[in-house]
Order: structure tokens, then C-alpha cells, then sequence
């Protein structure tokens, strides 16, 4: 029996991380635990919030291992139970300065670049070998969860959620190494790909047992919040676009580093021309609807992307984009990416962004004129 708040301490586990929590049945109620720090991923302290009397259980909200925890004072017995998360190691390094963006931060777009290298250590642990193939996205819903300075040590962790016929949902986090919190979860249904000439190709035969060896189940942090994860209708062509009112925000062609080996543009340059164009949504023609406040920035907390059709050095893309939903703090954006020659859709975006106070790294309040401004550029109806 607790008498008061102690502590709780457990050796030998691994996949245990700064914010994970554990749960304990109290005869019909529970207490959450919060992990206080780990000392190599290996030991783990926690503070009990409330009584517990006689026999307790509990499970660990992590990738551990069954195994019985120590209670440093009181009696009973926390029991932690795996949640059968089999992620991998596909990804480690470090921010550089040359990946963050004006604010500070690494940009969305090395993100994802990060996430896709690690698809080939993900297809390496199911057997395929680069010469045989590689994996591309074609949808992907993304959650932004902490900032990445320059400098900062990250780990890319990975599983397989499902199978889908010849495509698989697979997730992707990016942790800081040194806390093990993490900064950015990554849900995505990928295909394989012929890595000459980028056409899709059929996973091969006898992988099941491999892909059930790599399962992995979805954090809630991982999930949607702002912006559903759902099929999407066919997005309009450029003519429909245009007669739509959003903002001509990109126009550019595609480069050879923006290819992959197989001479597609890459996921992450999707990405980042939507980047790229955001200032433009500033203005119409040669009037600015608002000045930029100082000391504010911006990010994205919530992306949607949607490949439609592959794209290869020397296509001209151009890129409309609306302001489909404005809340308290958080603005609501729509993408269309278009051939420039076609007028074919090749890609749609979602995104939920904010503004923030750069020196205090906080999220601020839309209001004044900043709101007017925003409240102009609503386009009702807007959405994939």
C-alpha cells in the first residue's frame, strides 16, 4: 500500500521514452503515471499520482517487453504488458544548419526526405534490396509535434501498420535521440517501384510472415486531428482551379535534384514548392493584403499529402492555393498542384498551420487586422 505519492522503478526494458505513461487498475479505477527521465532507455522512474492499495497492475504504453516493475516503496506488483510494436531503427543523424528554414527550425520538407531514406532500411528489413526496388508515398497524413533546432540528434523509427493489396501503410517517427520524445509522426500508404524506370510494381510473393515481423500500431499522436485521412474525390484541373478564386502561389519546373533514381520528383519537393509559394499568398497581384508582423513566424502542425501522378525533370508545375478554414490560433490550407502543360492535377495538399511568437516559440492568437485580412481570403466550399 502506497502512504503517499512514491516512486516507481523498473530495469530492463527498452522502447521506453520520456512521456510514455503507464496505467494502474485500482480495483476499478486507475492512476496514469507519467515517466519522469530514463537512464539509457534501460531504467525507468515514475511518479505515483495518487493512493494505490494492495495489488496493482499496470501496462506500459510503450514497445517494452513483459517484465514485473519494483516498487521502491509500498506493496504490490506493476506488471508492464507489450502493445506488439516491432518498429526498427531506419533512420539516424543529426539537423543540420543548412536543413532549417527562416524560423529558426528545421523545414517540413527535410521531414519528409528524412522519413523516404528511411523507406529503403524499411524495404531492406522485408527483403528488397535497392537493385530490386524501392518505395515511394502515394498518400500521407503527417503530424509536426516539436521543433528540431540545428544540431539536434534524431532517430527515425519504423513499422508496418497493414497490408493493402500491392500497397502497405507503414509509420515513420522522427524522435529527438536525446529525450526520445517525438517530433513528427509520419502515417503513409507506399507502393514499390521500379527503380530504373519508376513504374509500379507488385510486392513480391512470401512477404506476410516479414510484414507481421515489422507490425506496428498507431500512437494516438500519430493520428488525425485537424484533417482526415480519407479517400479524396478527383481533384479539378487547372482551368477548373483558376475559375476557383485561390492564389496563383507557384510556378516553377522540375530540376534534376529534385529527381529521384528512377527520374521522379521526389515527395519532399512537393512539399517544399508548396513552401516556397506560401509568401505569395500575401498578395494579390501587385497589392499586399497584409504586412508581415515582425518577430512572428509560422508552422505547420498538420500536412495531407496526395501523389496523383509522377512528374520528371523539365515539367512545368504551378500550384494554386486557398485558405479553406481560419480558427483561434490556426489556419486551414488547400493546395492543388498542376501540369503546366496539361493542366492535369499531379498532387493536392492540406494544411494546418500557426503563428508564432519567434522569441518565445509559442503559438499566437489570430486577432485585429491580421484576422480581417485572413477572414477576405476564405474561400467557402474549399476542400479534397
Amino acid at each position: 500500500m502506497f502512504g503517499e505519492p512514491g516512486d516507481v522503478e523498473a530495469s530492463g526494458f527498452r522502447g521506453l521514452h520520456l512521456g510514455d505513461g503507464l496505467v494502474i487498475d485500482r480495483r476499478g479505477g486507475h492512476a496514469d503515471i507519467t515517466i519522469a527521465h530514463e537512464v539509457e532507455n534501460t531504467h525507468l522512474r515514475g511518479a505515483v499520482p495518487s493512493l494505490c492499495f494492495g495489488a496493482c497492475s499496470a501496462e506500459v504504453l510503450a514497445g517494452s517487453s513483459p517484465a514485473n516493475l519494483r516498487l521502491a516503496a509500498g506493496q504490490g506488483v506493476l506488471r508492464a504488458v507489450s502493445r506488439g510494436d516491432s518498429m526498427i531503427v531506419i533512420g539516424k543523424g543529426s539537423v543540420q544548419s543548412g536543413e532549417c528554414d527562416v524560423m529558426g527550425h528545421m523545414n517540413v520538407r527535410h521531414y519528409l526526405a528524412r522519413a523516404g531514406d528511411g523507406l529503403a532500411w524499411l524495404g531492406l528489413a522485408l527483403g528488397i534490396t535497392p537493385d530490386r526496388g524501392f518505395f515511394a508515398p502515394v498518400d500521407q497524413h503527417i503530424r509536426f509535434l516539436r521543433e528540431m533546432a540545428a544540431g539536434t540528434a534524431l532517430t527515425i523509427m519504423g513499422g508496418i501498420v497493414e497490408r493493402r493489396g500491392d500497397r502497405l501503410r507503414v509509420y515513420a517517427e522522427i524522435r529527438n535521440s536525446g529525450t526520445g520524445a517525438a517530433s513528427a509522426a509520419l502515417v503513409s500508404d507506399i507502393e514499390l517501384r521500379d527503380p530504373a524506370s519508376g513504374a509500379i510494381l507488385p510486392l513480391p510473393a512470401g512477404l506476410d510472415e516479414k510484414i507481421a515481423s515489422l507490425g506496428t500500431s498507431l500512437p494516438d499522436h500519430a493520428g488525425p486531428r485537424g484533417l482526415p485521412f480519407d479517400p479524396i474525390r478527383m481533384p479539378p484541373d487547372l482551368a477548373a482551379t483558376k475559375a476557383m478564386g485561390l492564389t496563383e502561389a507557384h510556378l516553377g519546373a522540375i530540376r534534376a535534384e529534385d529527381c529521384d533514381r528512377a527520374g521522379l520528383m521526389r515527395p519532399d519537393v512537393v512539399i517544399a514548392r508548396i513552401w516556397d509559394g506560401v509568401p505569395n499568398l500575401r498578395f494579390r497581384g501587385s497589392e499586399e493584403l497584409g504586412a508581415r508582423e515582425e518577430g512572428i513566424g509560422s508552422a505547420a502542425l498538420e500536412y495531407r499529402l496526395v501523389y496523383l501522378q509522377p512528374m520528371r525533370m523539365g515539367d512545368l508545375l504551378i500550384i494554386h492555393s486557398g485558405l479553406r478554414a481560419l480558427g483561434e490560433k490556426t489556419t486551414t490550407w488547400t493546395h492543388l498542384l498542376h501540369d503546366g502543360v496539361t493542366g492535369a492535377p499531379v498532387a493536392v495538399a492540406e494544411a494546418v498551420g500557426i503563428g508564432f511568437d519567434l522569441k518565445a516559440r509559442k503559438a499566437v492568437v489570430i486577432d485585429g487586422n491580421r484576422r480581417r485580412v485572413l477572414e477576405a481570403l476564405l474561400i467557402p466550399g474549399l476542400s479534397l
